[in-house]
């Protein structure tokens, strides 16, 4: 018997989500305390980043003689495009100059290599709840939230977390801005480039060519880890790569939540400690006492499955023969190309 580790579609459930903190400024909640998705958890400081200029480069003059140039001295505030340093030029023509890329503070400057060094102040960012629920658990790293919700989970994902309104829809108007959209069929990139001109909060749907996500991306897509891609909202898929639409269960669950707030989390792992990426739709209820039973779901020749490492990643296919003896390889053919693979247990996942 092997516990079955595939995607979740949960309704009415119990769930435990994180919220990871930094240096905690100002703690705003105890354990216990019912939250919205409008509520402050923390405040938190953000050291700033340093920024390195190469001001004889930018100045076109020797490392000697950019201070003589300089108009702000070290430990100086500065703040951003304000002037740090200016040429006299010629008859005060063709002068050149050096603004600060940020709020901050002249950490040094070396005459030796003409590097200015400018320290960003550290910014105090706000921690939303981002959902309906009650705070689990505290320490130094985060807040645990124990939320009831429908729960969907994901094969890939891309970018950061996002939260706002489900709505399913066919297309993309003005309706969908600041709304996590749900769209049963596989967008084009004139969709994705237009969504993020609508400015929406997220996309779910079922899947999509690599070539269309990674022109989109505009970079390879790297499968095992994701989550950090700059793009102006999250992607998830509900099923993989290619042109595939949401599973009927997935959309049944979105339909009944339109119009609700969802938390989405696009981070993706499919190595060791595999995180999947979630749709979480909480619910403005009391919070009860309730038990996920996951059941127990063997490996049996014609069960179909899903592939979760690099090679086939998302595709689809049909156990053929069972693992012999001295060998944890599974026979699994590939549905369309009819392909067979050997594929050890871990890297599959039951589907029926």
């Amino acid at each position: 018997m092997r516990k079955y580790s595939g995607p979740l579609y949960l309704e009415n459930c119990l769930h435990k989500i994180s919220r990871k903190l930094g240096n905690i400024n100002d703690l705003k909640v105890c354990i216990g305390q019912e939250v919205f998705p409008e509520s402050v958890l923390a405040k938190i400081v953000r050291e700033g980043a340093v920024f390195e200029i190469n001001a004889a480069a930018e100045l076109s003059c020797e490392p000697s003689e950019v201070a003589g140039f300089l108009l702000k001295k070290q430990g100086e505030k500065v703040s951003k495009g304000e002037i740090l340093a200016l040429t006299p030029g010629i008859f005060g023509l063709l002068r050149k100059k050096i603004t600060s890329p940020a709020d901050g503070v002249v950490e040094s400057f070396s005459d030796e290599s003409g590097q200015l060094l400018i320290n960003e102040l550290p910014c105090v960012e706000r921690v939303y709840a981002s959902v309906f629920g009650k705070v689990y658990s505290i320490d130094q790293f985060s807040i645990i939230i124990e939320v009831r919700c429908d729960l969907v989970q994901g094969i890939a994902g891309f970018g950061c977390e996002a939260s706002g309104n489900i709505h399913v829809s066919e297309n993309l108007n003005a309706e969908c801005q600041s709304k996590i959209v749900v769209l049963e069929a596989s967008p084009s990139l004139e969709m994705l480039i237009r969504a993020g001109e609508t400015k929406i909060a997220g996309l779910i749907t079922g899947g999509m060519e690599p070539e269309i996500i990674e022109r989109f991306l505009g970079k390879e897509i790297s499968v095992p880890i994701t989550g950090n891609e700059k793009i102006p909202y999250p992607i998830i898929f509900t099923e993989g790569f290619g042109n595939c639409c949401i599973n009927f269960r997935s959309m049944e669950i979105f339909r009944k939540n339109e119009g609700k707030s969802a938390l989405i989390s696009a981070a993706t792992q499919v190595r060791a400690g595999v995180k999947r990426p979630e749709i979480i739709v909480t619910q403005n209820t009391d919070l009860t006492a309730l038990l996920i039973d996951e059941a127990d779901k063997v490996f049996q020749p014609g069960k179909k499955v899903r592939i979760i490492r690099d090679g086939c990643f998302g595709c689809c296919g049909v156990i053929e023969n069972l693992p012999r003896s001295g060998n944890k390889m599974f026979e699994v053919r590939i549905e369309n190309t009819n392909d067979r693979i050997s594929i050890a247990a871990e890297n599959i996942e039951l589907l029926s």
